[in-house]
């Protein structure tokens, strides 16, 4: 469960426009965790990486699309 909140928290972070960088180069651990878990069916059928309202699916690049 800590797994998917990490990964659901570092995608965020990563397609929102924030500002912020995540230098994950020095964590080989956390980017080797953030690969397996994008690879998981499971999240590719559910992307995690944009929370925002309207947005009813994802481009396979994944941006997400709106209603």
């Amino acid at each position: 469960m800590q797994d998917i909140f990490l990964v659901a928290h570092v995608r965020f972070v990563q397609a929102r426009p924030l500002g912020v960088d995540l230098d994950l180069g020095p964590y080989p651990k956390i980017t080797a965790l953030l690969d397996r878990l994008d690879a998981r069916a499971s999240f590719k059928a559910n992307p995690i990486w944009w929370w925002e309202p309207g947005v009813v699916g994802y481009q396979p690049d994944g941006t997400p699309i709106y209603e």
